[in-house]
């Protein structure tokens, strides 16, 4: 079942969808964070197949654009990363207090951007998160935005504003300034079953800073390397690839929460730096 819903943070309404299987107990949910840029489909639609592949598995999802994202109210001229994690920490708290889910199995998957934004949210929520998952995470945040824009634009006058001009969007000066002090190491803090995905080529985020994020967090992370895939997985095979081991690793956190098992006992690293022909 499929229910469009929206909710209000600082002011500006945020759309979104809900994603709920029919059954009769309360399933878990995961809520999807898009990246920089991107809205609640995401690219090639991956996280609308990513939800339905979800309810068919027992498994709701919500996703929300951020503001002056998709169909939310807003400029994305006036998006800062601290703008997107008020409004993830918002669709965290309407989501917790839906009827039709279990609160306490609720789960945080966020994509480029939107995975440093659902690590910041789990840190800082380690009891209202219970699971992470994070797709081609800019974990390096102002490496990846320097990367992204800085080559190819220039610096425009909007009214008495200035802007950057990436591709037709207008990136706000705010959000760059920001990026100057922008301090993740709190992401670190967050101890609880962990995995990320990412393309052995990446073209936005290097995966050799993932992988040196995954070792500060091994403990609990597990790590896979889809072969030559880019940023988004744009290809069938990326995206089969990246959803089949999104839902192991789910589908596995859920098993054990049914048997009662510590999770954190179970976990294991994935591929490492000398499993990956991306690092010969």
């Amino acid at each position: 079942m499929l229910y469009f819903t929206d909710l209000v943070n600082q002011g500006k309404r945020l759309r979104g969808v809900i994603h709920i299987p029919v059954q009769h107990n309360p399933p878990p949910v995961i809520i999807l964070l898009h990246g920089f840029a991107g809205n609640r489909t995401e690219a090639h639609q991956l996280f609308r197949k990513f939800a339905e592949e979800c309810i068919q598995r027992g498994i709701a999802c919500a996703r929300f654009d951020f503001a002056g994202c998709g169909e939310s109210d807003g400029d994305f001229e006036n998006i800062t990363f601290a703008s997107e994690v008020s409004d993830a920490d918002a669709m965290l708290n309407y989501v917790l207090r839906l009827g039709c889910i279990d609160p306490k199995r609720c789960y945080l998957l966020g994509i480029s951007m939107g995975g440093m934004v659902a690590s910041v949210i789990a840190a800082r929520r380690p009891g209202d998160v219970q699971k992470l998952c994070l797709w081609a995470p800019a974990v390096m945040l102002k490496s990846a935005i320097d990367r992204l824009i800085f080559p190819d634009c220039r610096k425009q006058t909007n009214g008495e504003k200035d802007y950057v001009d990436y591709l037709g969007n207008r990136i706000g000066t705010r959000f760059l300034e920001e990026l100057k002090c922008l301090d993740l190491r709190e992401v670190l803090s967050y101890d609880k079953p962990t995995m990320i995905l990412h393309g052995s080529r990446d073209e936005v985020v290097p995966v050799s800073e993932v992988v040196e994020y995954h070792q500060a967090i091994k403990d609990h992370t597990r790590i896979h390397i889809i072969e030559r895939a880019d940023h988004v997985f744009s290809s069938v095979r990326f995206e089969r690839e990246l959803f089949d081991e999104t839902h192991a690793f789910f589908e596995d956190i859920v098993k054990r929460e049914a048997e009662g098992t510590d999770s954190k006992d179970v976990l294991i690293i994935g591929k490492s730096m000398r499993d990956s022909t991306c690092w010969q």
